[in-house]
């Protein structure tokens, strides 16, 4: 970005000027309207306003008067520059383009001669030292009467165009080293994750590597809540009028989780992020011996670590309507107990009697073959189809297999998504597959200004999920998407599914039956799961006497509420996640949320394009573009609501998603 100073030349004359020595100044550029040579020529007041002009790229016509009168000493344009009265210029100059001191400021001044400095120069001599603009003379002095050369002014204007001039225009230049630092260690942080999680790292070393996270995190922490940070924060402040819009997008987002963290103390900031490694590899061994309570003191010393979170943010002065309040701004900013509440209400008045009407329907759907035995690589073939038809740039990703499937972007030139197989159910990955796809195509569109900044992902949690939801189930469950890929799937399953046709197909992966599993809930009933992880989550934050191991008897009991079915086990039910082994709470309402904005992002794109037919085609490139210009490419730069605005002229709607899945069960079931 780049300063205006619409009025610089004329502050120069009458306001800086103002009090130094009594001045009258009439007004006139030099012969040849001189540069400050290399040279020890004298430098004149007039050379002074048009080096100053053309330093700020300003045209002076307009802004010399012919004449200036203040006290009895008469100046010609030929008159020079003192030392001093160069400083009080410079200092005043910083203060009227913001870039002065701020606050209280002084430092001791040694300079021998410092005696001689006048009144009024005094905090000039202080502010150019300080900076560095300005500095003594041999016999340690400054000289504050002597004149200033064309070489010293050379020198002191080019550190000016440097630090003040320039710094508006290379506001982010000046801290790219800054913020460059702070993602490489997010990254490095993620891919010592990414390699715990994808089976790269033995078991014996687990610990080893939730120590080198832990060192990592102290070292994030105190970068991200340093000096350096609040310079940044001060810089963008000054110049917030000409600032662009990444930098004002850098400085939302840096400033909101700053003064998050700032609320930390550092050892309480690095001892969570050791636990979270160990609590992800206790929740992996419960989960695989179906053990809640191998789990459970982990999850209970997460809780206990988000309590003493919120209690820091309350002191710091941050307001919550609900304590769960605090977790859901973590994942939607401003997303509230009392708005979710609102939310899940509309759903549970439309879905559960929908629902009701659907198991009560007398249409069969066939779906026997969904539980075929398919070999782990056939499965492995049909993945990468499914990446390239979605518009998965595969030079620019991976896939990898893990125990829960996930997506994580290291740039938008490093996508990478994990999946897992089961030869017995071969559309547990090939739905999971088309939903990572949905997250890491989002991050592989993000516009290239935004790559490598902090405003190189989703614009929240909610958004991100619409994008997976929309490429799982908006498109992928649809009956054109299983006519376009029919052919080419038939070819790579092998014979597997020879007897099946493409309706039969859609409507097996479409039959509402209740699963304890969310990641392969039917979408009609996906909600619903959420609603129980929601109402658990509020329960942990607001009932003091709630004890962690009765979680698993609550789960089921609400389970057998929304949906009528208990799970079998703990790794069925309460373990079956992930994300509270990351001391993730107020993560899960942002899928139900996801899908309500998929919705409504596929009714906006709907008035656009003819989206069933380019399905039929098996062609997601104007799908694909659409989104790109619409949604991705903003990354973080626009909220959730200012995106949902440019596409629908509205805010977030839940009707939208209620409506889509009316008509979608509705005529899928005949009712």
């Amino acid at each position: 970005m780049k300063i205006t100073l619409s009025s610089v030349l004329l502050l120069l004359v009458t306001v800086f000027f103002a009090g130094m020595c009594g001045v009258s100044f009439a007004a006139e550029e030099s012969a040849e309207e001189t540069y400050i040579q290399e040279n020890n020529f004298p430098v004149t007041y007039a050379e002074l306003i048009a080096a100053f002009g053309k330093l700020t790229e300003m045209d002076i016509e307009g802004y010399l008067e012919d004449s200036f009168a203040d006290g009895d000493v008469q100046f010609t344009p030929d008159t020079p520059i003192t030392r001093e009265q160069l400083a009080t210029f410079i200092k005043r100059f910083a203060d009227a383009i913001g870039k002065g001191p701020r606050g209280a400021w002084a430092i001791r001044l040694d300079y021998a001669d410092l005696e001689e400095v006048s009144d009024w120069a005094f905090e000039g001599v202080m502010f150019c030292t300080m900076r560095g603009f300005m500095s003594g003379k041999p016999g340690n002095l400054f000289d504050p009467k002597g004149i200033v050369t064309r070489a010293e002014a050379a020198a002191i204007l080019d550190l000016i165009a440097q630090d003040l001039l320039d710094a508006a225009q290379t506001e982010m230049g000046g801290f790219d080293s800054f913020f460059d630092e702070l993602i490489a260690l997010e990254r490095a942080m993620g891919e010592i994750d990414w390699a715990i999680s994808v089976g790269d790292v033995p078991p014996e070393e687990i610990e080893g590597k939730s120590l080198e996270i832990a060192s990592l995190s102290a070292e994030y922490l105190s970068l991200y809540t340093s000096e350096t940070m609040r310079e940044f924060f001060a810089a963008t402040e000054a110049a917030w009028d000409d600032a662009d819009d990444i930098t004002i997008g850098i400085y939302r987002e840096a400033k909101r989780e700053y003064d998050k963290l700032m609320c930390i103390p550092p050892d309480e900031y690095e001892a969570f992020s050791e636990l979270q490694v160990l609590a992800t590899s206790a929740w992996g061994e419960a989960k695989e011996k179906s053990d809640f309570s191998i789990f459970s003191p982990y999850l209970e010393q997460l809780v206990e670590h988000q309590k003493r979170v919120i209690g820091y943010r309350q002191d710091a002065g941050f307001v919550y309507a609900n304590p769960y309040d605090a977790m859901l701004d973590d994942f939607e900013p401003g997303m509230t107990v009392a708005e979710l509440d609102a939310f899940f209400e509309e759903l549970r008045r439309d879905v559960v009697p929908l629902l009701e009407r659907i198991m009560s329907a007398e249409k069969i759907i066939r779906d026997d073959f969904r539980r075929r035995e398919v070999p782990l690589d056939v499965q492995k073939e049909v993945s990468p189809f499914l990446m390239v038809t979605a518009s998965f740039d595969m030079e620019r990703g991976q896939l990898r297999e893990s125990e829960h499937p996930f997506s994580v972007s290291f740039g938008r030139n490093d996508t990478r998504i994990t999946t897992h197989y089961y030869e017995n159910d071969f559309f547990d990955s090939f739905y999971s597959v088309l939903h990572e796809s949905g997250h890491a195509i989002y991050d592989q569109n993000i516009a290239p200004e935004l790559d490598n900044t902090i405003l190189g992902t989703g614009a929240s949690m909610a958004v991100h999920e619409s994008q997976s939801r929309f490429f799982e189930n908006m498109a992928g469950r649809s009956p054109a998407f299983w006519e376009g890929i029919y052919d080419e799937l038939i070819l790579l399953t092998d014979g597997y599914f020879d007897d099946i046709s493409a309706l039969e197909l859609y409507e097996a992966v479409n039959i509402v039956t209740p699963s304890p599993i969310r990641i392969t809930a039917d979408e009609l009933t996906y909600s619903l799961h959420i609603m129980v992880r929601y109402e658990i989550e509020k329960m942990l934050f607001n009932e003091p006497d709630l004890k962690i191991e009765d979680l698993p008897g609550i789960w089921n009991e609400k389970m057998r509420e929304y949906l009528g079915i208990t799970p079998v086990n703990d790794a069925e039910g309460i373990l079956q996640d992930i994300h509270w082994s990351y001391g993730e709470f107020g993560y899960f309402p942002t899928y139900a949320l996801g899908n309500a904005y998929a919705a409504q992002i596929l009714n906006a794109m709907e008035k656009e394009l003819d989206v069933q037919s380019n399905l039929r085609a098996a062609d997601f490139s104007e799908i694909n573009a659409w989104l790109a210009e619409k949604v991705h490419r903003h990354g973080a730069l626009l909220s959730p609501d200012e995106i949902l605005a440019q596409i629908t002229d509205e805010g977030f709607s839940p009707r939208y998603y209620t409506e889509y899945l009316t008509g979608k069960y509705e005529s899928l079931y005949g009712l």
